[in-house]
Parts: C-alpha cells; sequence; structure tokens
C-alpha cells in the first residue's frame, strides 16, 4: 500500500501504477495464497486499474494529487485554448513552468492568473514601463541572459525567468524576462 501512495503522489494515473506494481512483482497476501507458482519479486500481472482504483478507494489515497496550484496538462491547456500536445511541446521546449515525477508520469503546470496572461497574446499593457523588465525575443533570450544552452529552460521552470507568447501579426512570438518583480520591491526600485 505504501508503494501506491508513493506513485500516486508522484503523479501516476491508476494504470501506470498497476504496470509498475507488476513490473516490481508486487502482490497482495492474499494472493500469494492463492497463487502456488508465485515467485518473490518476479513480474506479474496481478494489478490492473480497477484493482488500483478499489486499492485507493478502500484505504483513501488521492488519485493524481494536485498541490499547490498544479493543475493537469489537460486541464491547462483547455484554459488557455491549446490542445494537449501543443502544451506539452510548450513545457518540453522550456517554455512553461511544470513538474514531472519523472519521464512518462502526468505533466502538470503551475496555472494562476498571472501565467494566463502571459500567455495569452497580450501585452502588459496595466503596468507603467519602467515596471516591467526588458522582454528579449526567445532566440536570441540566453545569449542576452549570458546562460549556457539548457539552462534558459531551467530559469522558467523554476521561476527565474518568465515567458510570454505575444500576439505578432497573424501569429505568436515568444519572449523571455527576467522574473524581478518581489512583492517587497516596489516597482520604482526596479532598474530602467
Amino acid at each position: 500500500m505504501a508503494r501506491v501512495r508513493e506513485l500516486a503522489a508522484a503523479g501516476y494515473a491508476d494504470t501506470a501504477i498497476a504496470a509498475t506494481l507488476n513490473r516490481e512483482g508486487m502482490v497482495s497476501s492474499w494472493h500469494v495464497k492463492d497463487d502456488p507458482a508465485y515467485v518473490p519479486g518476479q513480474p506479474v500481472s496481478y494489478w490492473d486499474k480497477a484493482r488500483v482504483q478499489h486499492l485507493r478507494y478502500k484505504h483513501d489515497i488521492a488519485a493524481n494529487p494536485t498541490a499547490g496550484g498544479f493543475v493537469p496538462a489537460q486541464e491547462a491547456a483547455e484554459h488557455l485554448g491549446v490542445s494537449v500536445s501543443v502544451l506539452l511541446d510548450w513545457f518540453r521546449r522550456g517554455l512553461l513552468p511544470g513538474r514531472q515525477a519523472q519521464p512518462g508520469a502526468p505533466v502538470y503546470i503551475p496555472l494562476d492568473a498571472a501565467l494566463l496572461h502571459r500567455l495569452s497574446g497580450r501585452a502588459p499593457r496595466d503596468l507603467p514601463a519602467r515596471s516591467v523588465p526588458v522582454m528579449v525575443p526567445l532566440p536570441q533570450a540566453a545569449a542576452h541572459f549570458q546562460l549556457a544552452p539548457g539552462a534558459l529552460s531551467e530559469g522558467v521552470r523554476d521561476g527565474r525567468f518568465l515567458t510570454w507568447r505575444l500576439e505578432h501579426g497573424s501569429h505568436y512570438r515568444w519572449y523571455v524576462q527576467e522574473n524581478r518583480v518581489d512583492s517587497a520591491q516596489p516597482a520604482d526600485s526596479l532598474p530602467k
């Protein structure tokens, strides 16, 4: 049961939990009594989606918990008006903050009003120009911020940089800015 809790907390779907438990040779104690051919540690075909769901229900284990404002990729895509594949492409390219426990596990996005605004395609018109840090076109961002390849994606994921998807004619362009706005720092103190 501890392994099911661990996998569910990591964001695994019930089918992925079942596959992992089967691969690891995990079974319940009553199953061992029923199957004399069981060899500990060997792969089994005991677990399926329904059995995992039953175990989670019986022991009050949440499915794919999303604490801290994180939502599944499907829900984030719906809010942003794009397909799930487009959203996952943005995540993999490092244009979108989020988390994924490991390859193949579900992707969760920290969806809030600020992220929705930045990816809506509309320019930030509600702030004085001097309070908005410089926006750099994505292709020049790594050089502008003096970052090694891949470091920009990491910076977006950990919140050091913000990405903007802005409408430009009939298409969109991506921009990057440093996340210098701090709630304790007044806008007047930001560099001009």
